[in-house]
């Protein structure tokens, strides 16, 4: 099965940022909000949800199998999210107190990474229904699966522009991870980050802006923004996260001025991953899980 938490390559990329200090122990600040993430806290990984200010914690799956990649849906009242409960992955439905888990596509291939169309109509996913990652649509009425990809690279994290009127995902070309984005009324497809390795992308509310991860010359992985509006993008510059870390899976916050992500000292046996959050400037970074389990993932309710 495909992971998808596939590490980033380096990539130099200009304007960076120098990063600041640690700040786990930031003083509280009261971000609003609630998030959506998976957590092996219990064994096996679950999808929870809590307040963005770390209280209000809330276990919505207790399966066996495991849960992950959990989305919002655009009117914040269903959860998307993948799971193994019926083979090596599948899309689930379920709503925004755990209930009611409905099952959207069935496959015998890995299938993950849900994400909604902003009219909420259909999810795009990852998959390797025609043996190699590649991005699907699934209508949620009809449940019919269309392929929106194809080319020998593998593809990944799908995410949707908030016009619905492009697609980002991760692809790999030969040995390393690029951003690209595809247009949904041509199909043209062009990458967006170039020169290394990069992963992840996220949309800010507004659609200015596409986060996305990727390595420095130390090899932690961190946060960059790249502007996307005018006739070209602009240069990407790197957001101050936590120092000394490997920082993942940007989320914006609904009003474009948060940021949630997942982060580890070290990655391997001994990684440890918490979520964080902080403001679109690098400041005010606040931990919000702090247990043994990991926490990956997050996504702000819209």
């Amino acid at each position: 099965m495909l992971s998808a938490a596939a590490t980033c390559c380096a990539e130099p990329v200009p304007s960076a940022v120098e990063p600041v200090e640690d700040a786990e122990v930031a003083a509280a600040q009261d971000y609003a909000g609630t998030l959506v993430f998976q957590s092996d806290r219990d064994g096996r990984w679950d999808i929870y949800r809590m307040d963005a200010g770390g209280t209000g914690l809330v276990r919505l799956t207790d399966d066996p199998a495991a849960d992950q990649n959990p989305a919002w849906a655009p009117d914040g009242r269903t959860i998307a999210f993948s799971s193994e409960r019926t083979g090596d992955g599948d899309i689930y439905l379920m709503d925004a107190d755990g209930a009611n888990v409905r099952r959207i596509t069935e496959h015998p291939s890995y299938e993950g990474a849900p994400r909604f169309a902003p009219d909420g109509k259909s999810l795009v996913f990852e998959g390797e229904r025609d043996g190699r990652a590649e991005i699907y649509r699934v209508d949620l009425r009809s449940r019919a699966v269309t392929r929106v990809t194809a080319s020998v690279q593998r593809k990944l994290g799908p995410a949707f522009s908030p016009d619905g009127q492009t697609l980002a995902f991760m692809e790999k070309s030969l040995i390393r991870w690029h951003v690209s984005i595809r247009s949904e009324k041509t199909g043209e497809k062009r990458a967006v980050t170039g020169g290394g390795g990069a992963c992840r992308p996220a949309w800010s509310p507004d659609g200015r802006l596409l986060a996305f991860v990727s390595t420095n010359d130390t090899d932690k992985a961190d946060v960059w923004f790249r502007e996307m509006t005018g006739e070209r993008e602009s240069s990407a510059w790197r957001v101050p996260t936590r120092a000394n870390a490997h920082n993942y899976d940007p989320a914006f916050s609904p009003d474009g001025m948060s940021l949630a992500i997942a982060s580890t000292i070290v990655r391997g046996d001994n990684e440890q991953w918490d979520i964080f959050v902080m403001d679109v400037n690098g400041r005010g970074l606040v931990r919000l899980t702090g247990d043994e389990g990991n926490e990956r993932f997050p996504d702000w309710r819209p």
